[in-house]
Order: C-alpha cells, then structure tokens, then sequence
C-alpha cells in the first residue's frame, strides 16, 4: 500500500460546502476536488465568527518535493496554495481562487 504524506497530518478533505462552491463558481470536477486537501481553523471576518479554509494540492506539493504536514508548512510554501477563503456560520462556503500565472504549473489542463 503507497504512503501518501497528507494522510497523517492535520489536512483533511474539503468540506461539502466548499466543494459544492468550487464546483459551481469554478466548474471544477469532483474528481479534481476529491484531490485536494485543506487545513480548516477558527477565524474572524467582518466581526462575524467563520471557520478558514486554505486548499492545497498534495500531488502539486510532492512534483515539488514539498512536505505540507500542517497550516505552518503551507505558510511557507504559498506557492501551493491553490484557494483560500471561509464557511459562515449558516454554512455558506465562500472561496477565493489563489492560483497566479506566475505558477504555470498550477494551471494544467488536468487540473482544470
């Protein structure tokens, strides 16, 4: 059985809402969606209480031989970083896309 690195940390996969968001705003598969990973904490927006999510690629991060284990690791690998936004307390998920042109390899054909 191969060992994949995101399994032992604290990444998890994307929450309902957030798929069903990105599946929507970004017509993105759920193929690609199932893929990824996100690292999910307590925040503040607009003085209300939500929870963050940051979404990464692990299979981005290993073509680069980055170990992305926690939020810490992805802070210092934003190059990784794919999207990033919250979930509100009525459960509405709202994501914004943090892939740039200047990571060519974030935008493959497969990814899309």
């Amino acid at each position: 059985m191969p060992f994949h690195f995101w399994q032992k940390n604290g990444a998890r996969r994307l929450p309902k809402p957030v798929q069903e968001y990105m599946r929507q705003e970004f017509m993105l598969r759920r193929a690609y969606l199932s893929e990824l990973r996100c690292f999910e904490y307590d925040g503040v927006i607009n003085e209300k209480s939500v929870r963050c999510v940051r979404i990464f690629s692990p299979h981005l991060a290993q073509g680069q031989h980055i170990s992305i284990r926690t939020k810490e690791d992805l802070d210092q690998h934003p190059e990784v970083l794919l999207y990033e936004g919250y979930i509100d307390a009525r459960g509405n998920a709202y994501i914004n896309d943090q892939r740039t042109m200047s990571y060519p390899e974030k935008m493959s054909s497969q990814q899309l």
